[in-house]
């Protein structure tokens, strides 16, 4: 059994190095577009990439992980059909991914009416061939990942990252400088419109240009697999592969699809009611909506990396429960619970204690927007924690086979959520800061009724919750010491340099206290690569 652990572990660490890489260059690639597309220009972004994260999702959310439990199950029982399913998954992504890219190209102009944002309709255009070239993405992703071999979804994904900093910046910068320059006039910029909505689809155009990357690596790299053998080896027929990818796929679908569209609705929602509900004016509309993207591109900074634990973690458990083996399924929910909060808890207290001067170190350019977006980062920040626990309790209650309970969850969720965004959005007194308040109350929804169901599911039982603690105590500590670290620094050097230096020593004073209190056990740092040394070097019991 240590192997299989071994393997999730492994193939966590492998993605979170690789969401580490990600995550670097997205900021390389993120924070100088939002600094050259300002507050409207990146409200105009921000609506378009809902959009293509909504009908993403929609395509992928659940035929990787069905292709990826599958395979790993069809190796676990000794079958010979991995290949075929890959094949009938290829199929279906076709249609799919074609279909997805049609819908936005030829409806881009709806859609952007639709989401009181008329002037993302080029944005949209931009981002549709990426919708299709998801056909040459997700399938080999998922079939890898059945393998346990996580290597080359992590390399896609660093390329595709390159590929978006690249092309992105570098598109939006020309289309901004060289193509349609400012012309200024009473030192107002009289074709900001103009620049706001073909500066957007320049940097969305850069996502396109990054997938279209990825796509050519996997499809390089999976001539080594011999697909074409899977016809003359036996197994299932394909419409039965077909109807079981369905059945799997559709729930898992559904309950990632339903934050997807809330968070479309949601953010046409905003748009809508800051004009109709808060009283402003469209152009002050769009710089507290285009300020508030800020804080949430951060606030998913996190999420990323206990997304690839999801990843790994379905294929591992989905094998136990083939073998009936009980106590590895406990193991396993309990290792993933106990990570999931070892990178949660420090991003949340980091983004709730230190938000202004963050933002200022990213958009040090932009006051105004850093001053509107910085207590809506503070609010996020609480968020944070509880989005980590949902995507990881959400994994594990579908690879239990309890497939319909996460779209129960989230559908409630998301109801909190819609109706909390009407409530306050609308309000004068509240305006933009209702956003983050409804996402803190969505995911803490949803949070808590996901533990409580894993907790009886998976025989864990209230033992699952001590995991929490004491990430959550060395996490408070942390935040205690950044917090006076950056008040001494900043007084001598400034934000920008304090912020850092604050960082730097939360990160490792967080490190430290881990260990001193046995936050990291010995037997989880042993299963990485390099583990037993350095168990043995920090003398881990």
């Amino acid at each position: 059994m240590p192997g299989k652990s071994q393997n999730f572990l492994r193939g966590a660490l492998s993605l979170s190095i690789a969401t580490a890489a990600v995550k670097i260059i997205g900021a390389l690639y993120k924070i100088p577009i939002q600094n050259l597309l300002g507050e409207g220009g990146s409200s105009l972004y921000y609506v378009a990439y809902s959009i293509y994260t909504f009908l993403f999702v929609l395509a992928t959310a659940g035929l990787p992980v069905a292709i990826s439990k599958m395979v790993s199950e069809s190796r676990t029982a000794g079958r010979n059909d991995a290949e075929r399913i890959f094949s009938v998954a290829f199929s279906l992504f076709l249609v799919i991914g074609t279909a997805g890219a049609l819908f936005m190209l030829l409806g881009a102009e709806w859609i952007a009416a639709w989401m009181n944002a008329e002037e993302a309709a080029w944005a949209i255009r931009a981002i549709a061939p990426s919708v299709f070239l998801i056909v040459f993405i997700c399938p080999y992703r998922g079939y890898y990942q059945g393998h346990g071999n996580m290597i080359p979804t992590a390399v896609s994904q660093v390329l595709e990252a390159l590929g978006k900093l690249i092309f992105g910046v570098g598109l939006t910068a020309a289309v901004l400088y060289v193509i349609i320059p400012a012309e200024i006039k009473d030192d107002i910029v009289i074709n900001q419109a103009e620049r706001n909505a073909f500066g957007s689809a320049a940097a969305i155009l850069g996502v396109s240009v990054g997938i279209l990357m990825s796509a050519a690596y996997l499809i390089i790299s999976s001539r080594k697999l011999e697909f074409g053998k899977a016809k003359r080896r036996p197994g299932r027929r394909r419409r039965e592969i077909l109807r079981e990818m369905v059945m799997v796929a559709v729930p898992i679908t559904l309950s990632a699809a339903i934050i997807s569209v809330t968070n479309l609705i949601d953010s046409g929602l905003t748009r809508g009611l800051l004009v109709s509900g808060a009283g402003f004016t469209e152009s002050v509309r769009d710089i507290y909506h285009g300020s508030y993207t800020w804080a949430a591109t951060l606030y998913t900074l996190p999420t990323a990396f206990v997304l690839t634990i999801a990843v790994s973690l379905l294929p591992a458990i989905a094998a136990y429960r083939v073998q009936r083996d009980r106590q590895g399924v406990v193991r396993t929910t309990r290792s993933a619970i106990r990570v999931t909060a070892l990178l949660g808890m420090p991003a949340s207290v980091g983004f709730f204690i230190l938000p202004e001067p963050i933002l200022n170190l990213l958009y040090n350019s932009k006051p105004e927007g850093v001053e509107i977006a910085a207590p809506l980062l503070k609010m996020l920040g609480i968020a944070v924690i509880f989005v980590c626990i949902v995507t990881v309790t959400n994994a594990i209650l579908q690879s239990l086979g309890m497939v319909f309970i996460p779209i129960f969850t989230m559908t409630v969720g998301a109801a909190a959520k819609i109706i909390c965004t009407y409530l306050l959005v609308g309000s004068p007194e509240f305006h933009i800061n209702g956003a983050p308040i409804g996402t803190v109350i969505c995911f803490a929804l949803i949070a808590v009724l996901n533990l409580i169901i894993v907790m009886r599911a998976s025989g864990s039982g209230i033992a699952l919750l001590s995991e929490m603690g004491k990430p959550l105590l060395a996490a408070l500590a942390m935040g205690a010491i950044a917090l006076g670290n950056y008040y001494f620094f900043s007084h001598f050097l400034g934000s920008r340099p304090g912020v850092v230096l604050a960082i730097a020593a939360g990160g490792l004073s967080y490190a430290v206290l881990l260990i001193l209190i046995g936050g990291v056990p010995k037997r989880d740092l042993e299963l990485l690569p390099g583990g037993v040394k350095l168990a043995r070097i920090l003398q881990i019991r």
